[in-house]
């Protein structure tokens, strides 16, 4: 049976040396890890070491503190949309009536381009493609 590591004390952690770590991963993940540090210009040990790190660095403190300012920012996005519509002199309500009232107007004139399309009828109809294609 492989022996134990021994434990880093915190006399050892003030020195800044490296200290290895020994480890067994699949082959799949050694490939990657080789594969990511080739792409990095990383030894493979320091490609681990800062995947390592940065794993402990997502932790969910420093993922709450994320979510705060995402908040914030969100306040603060609100109110700058707020004052360019103040300043704009229109507020959300009347875009959505204009929208509606423009809606409206495009239904009335299909309506009026259906009914006139109804009595000029089939031939109606050709007559008139013929008159537009000879004005070309």
């Amino acid at each position: 049976m492989p022996r134990r590591a021994e434990k880093t004390t915190k006399k050892q952690r003030a020195t800044g040396k490296l200290y290895p770590l020994n480890m067994r991963t699949t082959f799949e993940l050694r490939r990657r890890l080789e594969k990511a540090a080739a792409e990095s210009g990383h030894s493979l040990s320091r490609e681990v070491e800062d995947r390592l790190t940065q794993s402990f660095a997502e932790s969910p403190v420093v993922l709450a503190r994320i979510n705060d300012g995402l908040q914030r920012e969100l306040v603060l996005l609100r109110v700058v949309l707020a004052t360019l519509a103040d300043r704009l002199g229109i507020t959300v309500s009347e875009l959505e009536a204009n929208a509606k009232e423009a809606e409206a107007k495009e239904k009335k004139n299909l309506e009026g381009i259906r009914t006139a399309l109804k009595r000029l009828g089939p031939k109606g109809f050709q007559d008139l493609v013929d008159q537009v294609e000879k004005s070309k």
